[in-house]
């Protein structure tokens, strides 16, 4: 593990560097319980995750202020040098967030994905999750490739309205087989999904409905994995061989801080 210098293991070095990741991982977990989680998997998995990423930001943070002690400079100067002259150990940490986001988000949606099939009629309200729907009526269009089928629906959460989805169904002039178009509402903490599944000649209209939660975070993790690895790959600007020796010894002591 890079996070423990192996010729001074100790258990005095083990408590400095995951003393407090640990304490980060033991409260993550305890949020989890708090916001309503009992199964012993995700507890786990999202204990984890607060570990790791307390573990990146501890890293950061001591190299930053390891790197003050030897030329003093402000914190964001000194961290912004930290990364830029040791590319490869800081941009990896990077990834790893990023790796940290995208299993949080893949354990969060898949554990806690809510999922229901309704059937109701225009006016009348259906539950699922946090949200309650209201179906305002369907509506018809046509173009010259295609005709249209759009219910719209009021989303409502504690009795005040937040979004209008329309869901679609596409009948192609051309294909005997229709085309569903999902309506969305995506959030950081869960996205919304409404799929006009049909209707009868009754007037009633069936949805399937599901609710993921942290979806958004799979892709914000993406997003840093792919920065992580830019910055990685982005060429250091030519040291002079003198600064390239005083280089060296500042990451030396950053890695052994």
């Amino acid at each position: 593990c890079p996070l423990i210098a192996w010729r001074k293991a100790s258990a005095k070095n083990f408590r400095r560097n995951f003393l407090y990741p640990l304490a980060a991982g033991f409260a993550t977990g305890l949020v989890a319980v708090v916001l309503g989680v009992r199964s012993l998997i995700p507890l786990v998995f999202f204990s984890a995750c607060g570990f790791v990423m307390a573990t990146i930001f501890f890293e950061f943070y001591k190299g930053a202020r390891a790197r003050q002690g030897i030329r003093p400079t402000g914190f964001l100067v000194a961290l912004k040098d930290l990364a830029v002259m040791n590319k490869r150990r800081y941009g990896g940490f990077i990834i790893h967030a990023g790796v940290v986001l995208v299993f949080f988000g893949i354990i969060a949606s898949s554990f806690f994905r809510l999922e229901e099939n309704f059937n109701v009629r225009q006016g009348e309200f259906f539950k699922i999750g946090d949200y309650t729907l209201a179906f305002q009526g369907l509506t018809q269009r046509s173009d010259p490739e295609k005709d249209v089928v759009t219910a719209r629906l009021d989303v409502l959460k504690n009795g005040a309205k937040i979004a209008e989805v329309q869901p679609e169904k596409h009948f192609h002039h051309k294909s005997e087989q229709p085309m569903t178009e999902v309506s969305i509402r995506p959030t950081l903490k869960e996205d919304l999904y409404v799929v006009l599944a049909g209707w009868d000649q009754q007037g009633i209209v069936s949805f399937h409905v599901f609710v993921n939660p942290m979806v958004q975070w799979i892709w914000i993790g993406v997003g840093i994995m792919v920065l992580g690895g830019l910055f990685v790959m982005f060429p250091t600007p030519k040291l002079s061989a003198a600064q390239a020796r005083r280089t060296e010894e500042e990451e030396a002591k950053d890695v052994a801080a």
